[in-house]
């Protein structure tokens, strides 16, 4: 998933309830648009479903890969989404049109993408069993990291739904110049995005814990801080200028591992788990490191979730494929607009006063005094500027998709068809270019 949080230096606020549901098919992972206003959700038959987020309805959808989808991300003003999938490929697509862009087949499952902001022109991409790549997102070109070291390659492929811990999870900078690499050696590498050279290398980072993997690393939104996901259920908030961990979080009682982890805002650290089946999201403060509060969802365990990027909402996803949208609970103060307002448990026999209610029409002439007063009032009032336009980071920007208009979507028992149809398409595909290798290899040993 990419970076998110809250705009402006307010501290964000935590949602506490499920407000609502969205069952658009089996869900794998979900990402916000820069602006928050659209959720492209991946699903497990391939497919790319964007829901305006607003009127929480299905505004596109389509069908882009033929195995269940790992990550998603917005590119180019939130006009294409780049998504990876458990087939091996990462396919770059319109919104609009669904029209595929860009394809690269990495003949290995994809586990998750990185980018530091949506008008990057490049990725990193994170296997389950190889080394990180990077990825350009204009010409399709990549390369391995190679300088990390070796990874063990397990003899089968694992089920979508299985989380492995990588030995290698690479992640962009917010600022696009860097990426930092958590090793199979538990140690954390900064390397310089341009040229591939490590910048700075701090192998006891994770000193107290030798055997702790980097399962995914997560940066706030002005890059000051760093989330990483360790294997041996623990997360560490990490300041990114010296390296140096600030806090731990962890199940100090139940010991249980964190599914996924992020920061909500600038201020919170969200930690999402599986606990017996439960779907728990657990929030601390960023600043103190102290527990808030525990977000309890239904007994459909944990698989994913895409923090808001302005607003306090949380899209979770269960293991049932469904998406949870949590939000804040709202509570009725009429007080607010109306300062003399009184609450009252039970009806009351009110006595009106004889004039309480009356009409009465102004007169042109005001008593002595009160034309000086409203005069003095007028010029104590403070200049507004209509002219000038402040913004914020997570205000749109010019020619961004913020919107779509809705259009009708094929029915779910052709959309099905075409599904299965692609799948059947590409395993074809692929068994041909399997025979035509073999036939090319025996022909070389021929000659």
């Amino acid at each position: 998933m990419a970076p998110g949080g809250t705009s402006g230096g307010s501290e964000s606020v935590i949602p506490d309830i499920v407000e609502g549901r969205l069952s658009e098919g089996f869900g794998t992972c979900c990402s916000f648009n820069r602006v928050g206003t659209l959720l492209a959700c991946g699903l497990n038959d391939g497919r790319i479903v964007v829901c305006d987020f607003v009127t929480r309805s299905v505004v596109r959808s389509h069908i882009v890969h033929y195995d269940a989808i790992t990550s998603i991300l917005w590119l180019r003003k939130g006009h294409v989404v780049c998504s990876a999938s458990f087939d091996g490929t990462v396919v770059l697509t319109e919104v609009l049109s669904g029209k595929q862009i860009l394809k690269v087949d990495f003949r290995t499952p994809v586990r998750r993408l990185s980018i530091a902001h949506e008008e990057s022109k490049r990725c990193v991409v994170n296997f389950y069993f190889e080394r990180p790549a990077m990825f350009d997102l204009e010409t399709g070109a990549h390369s391995e990291l190679s300088q990390l070291g070796e990874v063990s390659i397990p003899e089968k492929k694992p089920a979508p739904s299985v989380h492995i811990n990588p030995n290698f999870f690479g992640a962009m900078t917010p600022d696009g110049k860097s990426l930092v690499v958590g090793t199979a050696s538990s140690s954390l590498v900064e390397l310089d995005a341009d040229t591939g050279e490590t910048k700075r290398e701090v192998p006891d980072v994770l000193a107290a814990s030798k055997s702790a993997l980097v399962k995914h690393i997560s940066f706030s939104r002005n890059g000051q801080y760093i989330l990483l996901n360790c294997s041996d259920r623990v997360l560490r908030l990490i300041d990114y200028e010296c390296f140096q961990i600030l806090h731990e979080f962890s199940d100090q009682v139940n010991r249980q591992p964190w599914i996924f982890a992020c920061f909500l805002g600038d201020d919170w650290v969200i930690g999402g788990s599986e606990r017996d089946g439960a779907h728990e999201i657990y929030v601390w403060s960023r600043a103190s490191g102290q527990l808030r509060q525990i977000l309890q969802g239904p007994s459909e365990g944990f698989l994913d979730m895409a923090p808001h990027p302005k607003h306090g909402y949380i899209v979770s996803l269960t293991n049932s494929g469904e998406f949870l949208v949590w939000g804040q609970s709202l509570t009725e103060n009429w007080s607010a607009f109306a300062p003399d307002f009184e609450e009252i448990e039970t009806n009351t026999v009110y006595v009106e006063k004889e004039d309480e209610f009356d009409l009465v029409v102004p007169s042109e002439k005001q008593p002595d005094g009160a034309g000086n007063q409203t005069a003095a009032k007028e010029q104590e009032g403070e200049s507004v500027d209509v002219v000038e336009v402040k913004r914020s980071d997570s205000d749109p920007e010019a020619g961004e998709l913020v919107f779509i208009p809705a259009e009708a979507l094929p029915d779910a028992s052709s959309s099905l068809h075409e599904v299965t149809q692609r799948k059947e398409d590409e395993q074809k595909r692929r068994l041909d270019e399997h025979i035509r290798e073999i036939a090319e290899r025996a022909k070389r040993r021929r000659e």
